[in-house]
């Protein structure tokens, strides 16, 4: 007697490329049970071989376990990342800017031996106002201005004028939690994304 269907060989070959190109656990079953329903009771399916197909159903359900395990952690992880942005609030951020608001500070860093560092500071206004160091000074500078300025800073050496540099430590006001992105905002009403921080100080 024939039966009319899918052939035990044509229904495993079958499940075994569908599988392949991403059917979930729920498919592979249907088309296992399909099988098993039309196989000829006179050549039914060989018990190694259903064994093999539970086998990689097996299989494929691990994957998609630790897939969405992995998934989840990714998440957990992004969160506490983010809640621990929190604790920077009202320390200093170092975003690359050179403007200054009240609070804020300059640390000073020539590039090699200097007699007098001066640090120039700009208001909006034009006016402008210089504060200097000399040698074995701390070049760590606190504004306490009420205005909004420009930092610039100089050196010399023997006479000579040398290089010298400076970072600007904004102090931060705030922090913004987005679904996939975590900014600072500091005290002068700005927003940076975290990955624009190069340094935190208290």
């Amino acid at each position: 007697m024939s039966v009319a269907g899918v052939s035990g060989s044509t229904a495993a070959t079958t499940a075994k490329s569908t599988t392949a190109t991403g059917l979930d656990k729920d498919d592979f079953l249907k088309l296992l049970v399909t099988q098993l329903q039309y196989q000829n009771p006179l050549d039914p399916m060989d018990p190694t071989e259903m064994m093999t197909q539970m086998t990689q159903l097996t299989q494929v359900e691990k994957l998609n376990n630790i897939s969405d395990t992995l998934d989840a952690m990714y998440a957990s992880s992004s969160k506490v990342d983010q809640i621990g942005w929190l604790s920077v609030v009202g320390k200093k951020a170092c975003v690359g800017s050179s403007t200054l608001s009240k609070g804020d500070q300059v640390v000073i860093t020539p590039s090699g031996n200097y007699d007098k560092v001066t640090l120039t500071l700009k208001g909006a206004d034009g006016n402008t106002k210089e504060v200097s160091f000399n040698a074995g000074d701390s070049l760590t500078y606190t504004y306490d201005g009420d205005s909004t300025v420009t930092a610039s800073v100089s050196a010399t050496y023997a006479g000579r004028a040398t290089s010298c540099s400076l970072k600007v430590y904004n102090t931060i006001a705030g922090v913004e939690l987005g679904d996939t992105s975590t900014a600072v905002v500091l005290a002068n009403g700005y927003a940076y994304s975290t990955n624009q921080i190069t340094g935190i100080r208290d």
